[in-house]
């Protein structure tokens, strides 16, 4: 654990520059044509993740794997005859709901539903994958090519100095994917407090008479319990600070001014939160549904309900 007069700005601080500091020094010890070279492999990784996952999780979701069948069967034998995800859905949902819901009689829109939970569960897995299996499978192609492309002649200059660069420009690039991670779950984490601002309400304290020397037939042993809701404000205030902290950041002030439009809407928002939503999101029909961003909507909807209640 960080010791406690380390705030958490400072801790993401000492993060941040940590990265920049090995990513630049591996620079200069691998020299211009490593660091290159693994700038761009680790660029191309992550680029073709985020512009490729609604595709590739649409291909996976139609593209037959009868051969699951005999891993599902371990499940539940009506899996047996599993051919894809897109035909294979209502016996999914079938093994996984029983007899607690009739699919026979669900609308339309309850299967547009389930089509893309079923969409988002499968990204979700395929996320997984992508950044076990198939980045060590790439980073040993990458290993391979770099073997094979990249040599040093003997007394060549290793220009450390644009090592030194391109390193910088690794350690960006590190910096920003950990921000995708961490601002989209900040930002998940902001929601919730602004809706438990709303609900917290002043706390009652209350005062209890002395009955030691004293005896009523009428007192109760066991006191009345109360609904009040539990104080937490200090829980509050210690994610507040924590939100605080972190948009005060450096590095998180520039990420946060490279903005992109979001789809279907004219507002502008960070491009890592942008980068966020596009995992942890699934389409219903036409619409994409963007969890982060909706839950931010729905907390701030709720906020100026029950504020409006409380000053009623």
């Amino acid at each position: 654990m960080l010791p406690d007069n380390l705030s958490f700005l400072t801790s993401l601080d000492f993060i941040f520059y940590l990265i920049f500091g090995l990513a630049v020094l591996s620079g200069l010890i691998r020299g211009f044509k490593k660091t290159v070279f693994a700038f761009v492999t680790n660029l191309i990784f992550y680029a073709v993740f985020f512009l490729t996952i609604d595709q590739v999780v649409g291909f996976l979701w139609t593209f037959d794997m009868p051969w699951l069948g005999s891993v599902m069967s371990n499940i539940d034998p009506a899996l047996a005859n599993f051919t894809n995800f897109s035909d294979s859905l209502p016996t999914i949902l079938g093994v996984f709901l029983g007899d607690t819901f009739d699919l026979t009689t669900a609308s339309a829109h309850v299967m547009e539903l389930a089509v893309g939970l079923g969409m988002f569960a499968l990204k979700l897995v395929y996320t997984l994958l992508y950044f076990t299996v198939i980045l060590l499978v790439w980073k040993l192609i990458c290993w391979i090519l770099q073997a094979i492309l990249i040599h040093s002649q003997e007394g060549e200059s290793k220009n450390r100095g644009m090592g030194a660069i391109f390193g910088t420009l690794n350690g960006a690039l590190s910096v920003f994917v950990s921000l995708i991670m961490l601002g989209g779950f900040l930002s998940v984490v902001e929601s919730m407090t602004t809706f438990l601002d709303a609900t917290q309400t002043p706390t009652t304290q209350l005062a209890y008479v002395d009955r030691h020397e004293l005896y009523e037939a009428d007192y109760q042993i066991i006191p009345l319990a109360t609904t009040e809701m539990p104080d937490i404000t200090s829980e509050l205030q210690m994610l507040h600070d924590m939100i605080d902290s972190y948009h005060a950041n450096i590095f998180v002030q520039i990420a946060d001014s490279i903005t992109v439009t979001k789809e279907g809407t004219t507002e502008e928002i960070p491009l890592h939160l942008s980068l966020f939503d596009s995992v942890l999101s699934f389409d219903i029909d036409t619409t994409q549904v963007s969890i982060r961003y909706e839950l931010a909507v729905y907390s701030q909807a709720m906020t100026v309900l029950i504020q409006d209640r409380k000053s009623t």
